[in-house]
């Protein structure tokens, strides 16, 4: 097949995702037991009665699920389930009866009424100066003390400002490049926010350049003239806006759009607490150690490693819980950059959280507070080893339940059915343990419209070797279905699974994809990469020196390619 061509027709939609999952649930069926019937799901399936199909599959999945937490080793009907569970439960289907948004905004205003009870919880204790588990308080506090220091280093963090990917007030749709951010009408921003932005981009040479008068090349500096016209560009809001993203099937997840500038100095918090927290051995860029932990957790040793998951931790961060932890000169800081209001199209009103998702510093700072909590727990009980990543928590098992019982009084709900502190399975940042083995199945989280969503489906399938036997049917019926024609891979080249499917070392040689170098006497893979499109339209000199200090990538001329957000097209290279 011609290569010019190949991109094109792996990227056209040609299945319908119903029936696509129909097939393909319906192929897990082969060269299994009669006693794992899957008449159920399939069934409801053809029925269109896709609520009904998640309900059997995550209903059977759950019952199989509990006996590994008294120490039965998994069963290949175990994987068999919750493989199919897997495949349903986070498929973004629109279905009246599913309600996604309806569910996540409920969730949302309950996280919303238990920060506020919490919030009149600790005002009172301060109020009284009684505060309950003082004595773990005071650990906690101090340990944060010494890694973020009594006030912030604003030196520093204007300077990692930066504008991120995402969409912001006032810039959103396709377009939310720096350079869409940089040269945008207007910058949103709100008020207690805007002496720090206008300090960051004022201390930018590549940003303030834009508003000196110049000619032939000299530009004139004017700190009054800068000074005035980022005050004219600025526009004032109090509020983020709430939408929603898909989660799973059933609910959504709440996420806030920040105003540009908020999120352009969170930015430069975010990245300076992720370097005060690295220093104390929490690399917020790397999930490998609670992984190791887990693993090492599931093999049943004599006070091990257990792990703890958070219900909806991210909007469970009341104001008072940042009041009483940090240092006064962090909290009124983070006060000042934050929204302190929020607009939705399911309603409006005040904050009682103080950091929602979405918000530049939120990741860095849950970290940060539920790290203080494992070693106030840990000095408690003469432990020292732990490990945080978001609101996945790793503790010694001595220190479980103080560790919990210190996140409860600060309102963080433990989620019962994730957290595992006996018996030998563990879960922990995309990965499930049963006696040092990895149980996780793959998750089907999209639509599968094109064939080149059905080989990340294959490929995904593939990914862990105790699922063979049960995806095997699968995934033979989706190559010899769909995939016979696109490029093909060898099994140890796995760190993508939408760039070539992967097959035995004996058919790649043998496909038409492959390619010998006879220089380098090596073979040669023909991959499926996505190419941002540019956005349309100049760009000034000083924005694209912006992009080329910052990474952005540059194209035949050395100039940067901003990239719109979504919009890419397919193309197949040789590697």
């Amino acid at each position: 097949m011609n290569t010019k061509h190949l991109s094109r027709v792996a990227t056209t939609p040609k299945h319908l995702p119903l029936k696509f999952l129909q097939r393909l649930v319906g192929s897990f069926q082969r060269n299994n037991e009669d006693q794992w019937s899957l008449h159920g799901v399939t069934g409801a399936l053809r029925a269109g009665e896709f609520l009904q199909a998640i309900t059997v599959a995550e209903t059977r999945a759950a019952q199989l699920h509990s006996a590994l937490k008294y120490g039965e080793p998994p069963s290949q009907e175990y994987l068999y389930w919750s493989q199919v569970a897997q495949l349903l439960k986070k498929v973004p289907f629109v279905e009246p009866k599913l309600q996604p948004e309806h569910v996540a905004w409920k969730k949302f205003l309950a996280a919303e009424h238990r920060c506020r009870r919490i919030n009149q919880r600790l005002r009172a204790e301060r109020r009284c100066n009684r505060y309950s588990h003082a004595s773990h308080r005071e650990v906690a506090r101090s340990w944060i003390r010494k890694v973020l220091g009594d006030e912030p280093d604003l030196y520093r963090i204007l300077e990692m400002c930066g504008f991120g990917p995402g969409a912001s007030i006032g810039v959103h749709g396709q377009d939310t490049s720096q350079a869409a951010k940089l040269e945008a009408d207007f910058w949103t921003v709100t008020p207690t926010c805007a002496p720090y932005a206008s300090c960051a981009l004022s201390g930018d040479y590549h940003i303030s350049e834009r508003f000196y008068a110049g000619k032939h090349g000299f530009l004139c500096f004017d700190s009054d003239l800068l000074r005035d016209q980022l005050h004219a560009r600025l526009k004032m809001v109090d509020f983020n806006k709430i939408v929603m993203v898909p989660k799973t099937a059933k609910t959504h997840r709440t996420i806030a759009i920040e105003p540009l500038l908020n999120g352009y100095v969170q930015k430069g918090v975010d990245l300076f607490m992720r370097s005060c927290l690295k220093a104390y051995g929490i690399d917020l860029s790397d999930q490998t150690r609670n992984q190791k932990l887990a693993r090492i957790g599931s093999s049943g040793e004599f006070n091990t490693f257990v792990t703890i998951d958070l219900s909806s931790a991210s909007d469970s961060i009341a104001i008072e819980t940042v009041r009483d932890l940090l240092p006064p000169e962090w909290f009124n800081f983070l006060c000042r950059i934050r929204s302190p209001r929020y607009e939705s199209a399911w309603g409006s009103g005040t904050y009682e959280k103080f950091a929602s998702m979405g918000n530049g510093f939120c990741f860095p700072l849950e970290t940060l507070i539920f790290a203080s909590l494992c070693v106030a727990a840990n000095v408690a009980t003469g432990e020292r080893e732990f490990s945080v990543y978001g609101d996945d928590i790793i503790v010694r098992q001595s220190a479980a339940l103080l560790t919990i019982e210190l996140l409860a009084r600060y309102g963080f709900e433990t989620n019962v059915d994730k957290t595992f502190i006996f018996g030998p399975f563990r879960e922990s940042c995309g990965a499930d343990f049963v006696n040092g083995v990895n149980v996780r199945p793959y998750t089907l989280d999209f639509l599968p419209l094109t064939d080149r969503d059905v080989m990340k489906v294959h490929n995904g399938l593939l990914a862990n070797d105790i699922f063979a036997d049960v995806t095997k049917p699968a995934v033979d019926w989706m190559y010899r279905s769909y995939l016979h024609y696109l490029p093909h891979k060898p099994p140890h080249h796995t760190t993508a699974t939408d760039d070539a499917v992967l097959v035995p070392e004996d058919i790649y040689m043998s496909h038409w994809s492959s390619s010998w170098h006879r220089d380098e006497q090596r073979w040669r893979i023909l991959r499926l990469t996505d190419i941002g499109i540019a956005r349309k339209g100049d760009t000034s000199v000083s924005t694209q020196m912006y992009g080329l200090l910052r990474g952005i990538k540059s194209d035949r001329l050395g100039l940067p390619e901003f990239t719109l957000r979504r919009k890419t097209r397919t193309v197949a290279s040789l590697s």
